[in-house]
């Protein structure tokens, strides 16, 4: 390939990231910075939401829920809450 925009295929060592010593942080979020960018991004996840005894009291379930219909319905509930 031509160009500069590859400089590991010029025989270049990539950078050892490994150091901590190396990595600059971001002022405001104190996310670690690697080469200026970030080194993981994306937006915050929000507060994972659980289930409270209330709800989990209040479910209508079949007298004998089977294991798995029991995961389903658990699965299902979280996902609700949490999406």
């Amino acid at each position: 390939m031509s160009g500069d925009h590859n400089q590991y295929q010029k025989g270049l060592a990539p950078p050892d990231y490994t150091d901590r010593r190396q990595w600059n942080y971001n002022p405001m979020t104190g996310e670690p910075l690697v080469d200026g960018w970030p080194l993981y991004s994306g937006l915050p996840q929000r507060k994972w939401q659980g289930l409270t005894k209330d709800e989990i009291n209040n479910w209508d379930l079949p007298d004998s829920p089977t294991v798995y219909e029991f995961a389903q319905f658990v699965e299902a509930k979280l996902k609700e809450k949490n999406t």
